[in-house]
């Protein structure tokens, strides 16, 4: 049994298109090939056909993929939110649950001191007035804090744009009224 020099495997066996060649019933993939000066142009346009549609599978191959990949991170992104719009109402009844049993205790321990219908009264008034005082304050520190950071901000234009053109927008203001 003859063996091949390059890679030291038995030699294939003789093909009716010449030693070393391949023939078309061997390999399936192989171009057709009509002698030394190569595939007729029939024959070339045939296998580029072949070779498109091939091209074509894996495109649609590969789109199918990225399209399903989309489609499962939007799944997964609407399961979390779904799960976290759960969480959070759990959590919400959780606190609605507390403060409720808190304000009852108050009201109570204030029951056996002043009376049942003044100990309602009296805490209703107290969280309501904590409440009212939690919000002013909150509103205030963000309303004062977010108008310090746009006057920050504009302070800083103005600066580049003194240090860029010699000037900055209130200069020109004040040039234009000049006028």
């Amino acid at each position: 049994m003859a063996t091949d020099t390059h890679t030291h495997r038995p030699a294939a066996a003789p093909t009716p298109g010449g030693p070393g060649q391949a023939s078309a019933a061997s390999d399936p993939n192989a171009p057709a090939n009509d002698g030394p000066a190569g595939p007729s142009p029939a024959q070339a346009f045939r296998e580029a056909v072949r070779r498109f549609a091939e091209i074509r599978e894996y495109a649609g191959y590969l789109l199918a993929t990225k399209i399903d990949s989309l489609r499962l991170g939007v799944r997964n992104a609407l399961v979390m939110a779904v799960l976290g719009v759960l969480g959070l109402i759990a959590g919400a009844g959780l606190v609605v649950t507390a403060v409720v049993l808190v304000l009852r205790g108050i009201s109570g321990g204030l029951a056996l001191l002043i009376g049942t219908w003044g100990a309602d009264l009296v805490t209703g008034g107290v969280v309501l007035i904590a409440l009212a005082i939690g919000v002013y304050v909150g509103v205030t520190r963000l309303t004062k804090a977010s108008r310090l950071k746009m006057v920050q901000k504009y302070e800083s234009r103005k600066l580049h744009q003194r240090s860029e053109y010699g000037h900055d927008v209130d200069d020109r203001a004040q040039q234009a009224k000049t006028r």
